[in-house]
């Protein structure tokens, strides 16, 4: 937080470098249990209602339709078992 006030980018976790590389934030995010907020669900669905008329005029392919599902099933399956974990660092590897 001090690196921010003070502007010393190279010093904040995630800020992009000088050389465009990202500096690591491993270890600094806090753990996070899937199905711990039961107002998420909610939130996010909240989030999209207003472009359900703008989304219904859209034929999205069915790849894109299988893949939002595979990511429902996988954040149920999460929510399940309550799975905790630092989330970030895995997740990051298949972004990139």
């Amino acid at each position: 937080m001090q690196a921010a006030i003070e502007a010393r980018e190279a010093a904040i976790p995630g800020h992009p470098a000088r050389d465009g590389r990202r500096l690591s934030r491993r270890g600094t995010d806090p753990p996070y249990t899937f199905g711990s907020d039961p107002t998420i669900s909610a939130r996010l669905f909240d989030r999209g209602l207003p472009h359900t008329r703008d989304a219904s005029q859209l034929r999205f392919p069915r790849d894109v339709v299988f893949v939002k599902r595979m990511l429902g099933g996988h954040f149920g399956t999460l929510g399940h078992l309550q799975a905790t974990a630092r989330w970030r660092e895995p997740a990051l590897a298949f972004v990139g």
